[in-house]
């Protein structure tokens, strides 16, 4: 059976959630505009998976054994999912990221994904956990959930059991996020805008953040995009900065091996993006070619998002290691509310006020790592 027909079954599954969860958000959005597709994908994904369905359809395997839907989901998972990435640089008008928001979501960052780190590492010290432990919940909370402590796992000889406990712990924090963040970014009254850099800022793996930024528009999702793929991009020197601080020898090949490719892609559809703009911005056959990528991003993202929901197994989820989970839920939670916090003082307030903020947090946060208890 060749590499393509072993994938189908999982992608055609997927997609098939996916245009179901479209249907449904589109018949309620006559009724409500507090019914989101994304979140509906998600859900029916986790129903499928753990009903009844899910054993008469063979979706559970034992251990990780492998299903008849299993490699169609990882492909959905990663490569679809990438090429929605890319995709998405097509969307990004010139306009959208302004000078002011660059610098911005650079100085969140700058403050916020140290104060995450720290946060998780002083947890882990009060809960008994090893080093290890600490490093992979802090990257993976820091850049982009399993990827990044999938990377991290050689370069600290991380033991297998951990790096397990690790991604199921941070994934934790974005099924919180995809329930909780649109309901605290409408309460605070933020706007679409701000609230799409939040879930790239904020949420750990990348589906599930730009599954986030999709709950606030077309705008936000592509916020969200471009501001989770200046974390990703932070995975290489981290790495790097990980294997000289710890020791190892397995780190070789310097950044270019953890640049990911995806992201180039990315950057030049939106080169792209600004070059069709420039020279056929009237055009009518560049706007349709435009709508038609709008579409196709739209179903790339709501498969990925089935492909989320049929990976959530209720089961796994009680039996994950309590204290990581605590450690990686500190981390992810300070992560969130600072970012939140600036991203807040930015928009109501100034530059001062919002730096103020996140470096007092992250001084306080220090002072706690400092502290012995």
């Amino acid at each position: 059976m060749s590499a393509i027909s072993l994938k189908l079954p999982g992608v055609i599954l997927a997609g098939a959630v996916g245009a179901t969860a479209y249907g449904i958000g589109q018949e309620a959005k006559q009724h409500t505009e507090l019914v989101s597709d994304v979140v509906l994908a998600i859900l029916l994904g986790v129903l499928l998976l753990n009903a009844p369905t899910g054993r008469f359809l063979h979706l559970q395997s034992r251990e990780n054994e492998a299903t008849l839907w299993s490699p169609g989901l990882r492909f959905t998972d990663k490569k679809l999912l990438r090429l929605a990435i890319i995709l998405m640089g097509l969307k990004v008008q010139a306009d959208l990221f302004a000078p002011r928001q660059a610098l911005m979501v650079l100085g969140i960052l700058a403050l916020a994904l140290p104060t995450a780190f720290l946060l998780v590492k002083a947890a882990s010290r009060r809960l008994n956990l090893s080093q290890g432990m600490g490093d992979l919940l802090g990257i993976g909370t820091m850049v982009c959930g399993a990827s990044a402590i999938n990377a991290l796992s050689p370069v600290i000889r991380a033991d297998r059991k951990d790096q397990g406990i690790a991604i199921s712990a941070v994934f934790l924090f974005s099924i919180f996020a995809l329930l909780a963040f649109s309901p605290i970014a409408n309460g605070l009254g933020l706007s679409a805008e701000y609230s799409g850099l939040w879930a790239g800022l904020a949420v750990n793996d990348l589906s599930s953040s730009v599954a986030v930024g999709s709950q606030f528009g077309d705008t936000a999702e592509v916020l969200a995009a471009a501001s989770k793929s200046i974390r990703i991009l932070l995975l290489g020197p981290l790495l790097i900065g990980f294997s000289w601080v710890r020791g190892g020898k397995d780190q070789q090949g310097g950044l270019l091996q953890h640049m990911p490719l995806f992201i180039l892609g990315y950057l030049a559809f939106f080169g792209l993006r600004l070059a069709g703009d420039a020279h056929f911005g009237a055009n009518e056959n560049w706007a349709q070619l435009l709508a038609v990528n709008s579409k196709a991003v739209k179903f790339l993202i709501l498969a990925v998002c089935a492909g989320i929901g049929m990976q959530i197994r209720i089961q796994t989820l009680v039996s994950v290691g309590w204290r990581a989970a605590l450690a990686g839920g500190a981390g992810s939670l300070g992560l969130a509310g600072l970012s939140l916090g600036m991203l807040y003082a930015f928009e109501n307030h100034n530059a001062a006020t919002a730096l103020g903020v996140g470096a007092g947090v992250l001084l306080l946060t220090y002072g706690l790592t400092r502290s012995r208890g």
